[in-house]
């Protein structure tokens, strides 16, 4: 398992199936925060095997290149989440992907874990590029991302419906090169 220090007294870990457990409790304590922000996961997700399903999934499309999915570790216990996905081996590009816990929020966490993607994705991808969608009802997501170096890039079309809301997206881009 490869794993990076940081301040904060944070680790940041590849996700494995051996964070199940852990995993589960992270989501389910920190499911209505997040739902507020972004599209909720299927009811199904909420338990151990749900869990162990969508790690499987992640794990599957990190071996073929096309993600990879970290932890944000302190004591021992989640307190976020941190993904590169989609990546784009042809066009060098990726897009990025956090939730932190609600009691971790304003303290540099989101941060933290952009800036770690951002270094991976230059030295085990060789990405040239990072891209992230961002809720408009999220202005603290933009916050993290414009402190990381990424940049407005264009409305997006995509919608997101959360608590019956339809909710617009923009696009966020970094020039990693």
């Amino acid at each position: 398992m490869k794993t990076e220090s940081c301040t904060h007294d944070i680790k940041i870990e590849r996700l494995t199936t051996h964070h199940a457990a852990e995993l589960l409790a992270f989501e389910i304590s920190n499911r209505k925060f997040f739902e507020q922000l972004i599209t909720p996961r299927p009811a199904q997700f909420y338990s151990l095997s749900g869990v162990q399903e969508h790690i499987d999934s992640l794990l599957e499309d990190f071996k073929s290149g096309m993600a990879l999915p970290a932890l944000l570790i302190q004591h021992n216990a989640i307190v976020g989440r941190v993904n590169l996905k989609n990546i784009d081996p042809v066009t060098g590009i990726g897009e990025v992907g956090y939730r932190i816990a609600q009691l971790q929020q304003g303290k540099g966490l989101a941060s933290l874990g952009v800036d770690y993607l951002s270094r991976t994705a230059i030295s085990e991808f060789g990405l040239n590029q990072l891209t992230a969608l961002v809720l408009r009802n999220n202005p603290a997501s933009s916050r993290v991302l414009e402190k990381s170096g990424f940049v407005f890039a264009s409305p997006s079309t995509h919608v997101e419906v959360i608590q019956n809301e339809e909710i617009s997206c923009d696009q966020w881009v970094k020039y990693l090169r």
